[in-house]
C-alpha cells in the first residue's frame, strides 16, 4: 500500500487550529510526506452588492474593496507567520503555505483532490458540519478531524476501526491502510448499543482482510457498562480503552438545501470525540 505524501491542512488563523497543523506534521514525519497549508479568504466582491451603471456593468466602491482586500492580505500575513512559528516545533519533514479565496468548503475540496487526507481541526458550529460533509463529498478523499488545541497528542500506531459492513466504513477501513503496519495495535468496533448487530460483513470477516495486508486485527471487546450506553458512547468508551490514536468510521451524510445532514453516531464523533477521527464518504 503507498504511504501517504502530502496532506492538506485548511488554517483559518486561530490559535487552536494548529492542532491540525502539529498533528499532520506528526505524520509528515512518519511517512516523509508534504504538508500544504490552505488559508482561505472570503472574496472581497462578496462582501457588496453591486449597483448597475450604463449597460448593465456591476460598479463597486473600490475604495471599500480596497479596503477589505487590505484586511485580507493582514489575515493571510498572520496566519502564514502562525504557520511558519509553529513548524519549528511541530518539525514537518516539509510544508508550504497556500492562500485561496471563495468558499471554504469549496476551496478546501478542490485542493483537497490532490492531496492522500485533509487534516481539519474541529468547529464548533453548524458551518463546521456543513464544511466537513461538503469536502467528504466532493473531494474523494478523507478526512481527519483533529480536537482543537495547540499541541495534540502524536500519531500512536494504535487503531480503532468501526465497523457495519456498509460502503462508508469499507471506504475508511480501506483509506486507513497506509496508517497501519505489523506493528500496529488495530481492534474493530461492531457493536451497537451494547448487542452485536447482524451486520452485512461481521468484524472477523474485515479482520481476515487486514490480515491479508499484514496486519493483525481483533475484534474490540464491549466497554464496561456498554449495555446502558448508546452507540456514539460505547465506541468513545471503547477508543479511550484502548488509547487509540485514531478512530476510523464511515460517514453518513446526505444534503438537504445545502446544508449537511450527518447521522447520529458519526455527529456526536465529529464535535466530542477527544482523539483524531479519520471519516469516509
Amino acid at each position: 500500500m503507498t504511504q501517504p505524501k502530502i496532506f492538506l491542512v485548511p488554517f483559518g488563523g486561530a490559535d487552536k487550529e494548529l492542532a491540525a497543523f502539529h498533528y499532520a506534521s506528526g505524520l509528515s514525519q512518519k511517512f516523509g510526506a508534504h504538508v500544504s497549508v490552505l488559508h482561505v479568504l472570503p472574496d472581497p466582491q462578496d462582501f457588496f452588492a453591486p449597483y448597475y451603471a450604463l449597460y448593465g456593468a456591476p460598479v463597486y466602491t473600490e475604495k471599500t474593496l480596497d479596503d477589505v482586500e487590505a484586511e485580507n492580505k493582514k489575515l493571510k500575513n498572520s496566519a502564514e507567520e502562525k504557520i511558519k512559528t509553529a513548524s519549528k516545533t511541530a518539525k514537518p519533514a516539509e510544508f508550504s503555505f497556500h492562500s485561496a479565496t471563495g468558499r471554504i468548503e469549496d476551496a478546501i475540496a478542490l485542493r483537497g483532490r490532490i492531496a492522500d487526507a485533509v487534516i481539519m481541526c474541529r468547529g464548533s458550529n453548524e458551518s463546521f458540519t456543513d464544511t466537513v460533509g461538503g469536502v467528504l463529498t466532493a473531494c474523494a478523499r478523507p478526512v481527519i478531524v483533529v480536537p482543537p488545541g495547540e499541541k495534540p497528542s502524536p500519531y500512536n500506531n494504535r487503531v480503532l476501526i468501526a465497523w457495519d459492513g456498509s460502503i462508508e466504513a469499507a471506504r475508511a477501513a480501506g483509506y486507513a491502510l497506509p496508517y497501519l503496519d505489523g506493528n500496529s495495535t488495530v481492534r474493530i468496533f461492531s457493536r451497537q448499543d451494547g448487542e452485536n448487530r447482524n451486520f452485512p460483513l461481521k468484524a472477523q470477516e474485515l479482520a481476515g482482510y487486514l490480515k491479508h495486508h499484514g496486519i493483525k486485527a481483533e475484534e474490540a471487546p464491549a466497554p464496561q457498562n456498554s449495555e446502558n450506553m448508546t452507540a456514539q458512547q460505547a465506541l468513545s468508551a471503547a477508543a479511550a480503552e484502548m488509547d487509540a490514536g485514531l478512530i476510523v468510521m464511515g460517514a453518513y451524510t446526505h444534503h438537504r438545501l445545502k446544508q449537511t445532514v450527518f447521522g447520529g453516531v458519526t455527529k456526536y464523533m465529529l464535535y466530542n470525540a477527544d482523539r483524531p477521527v479519520l471519516l469516509a464518504h
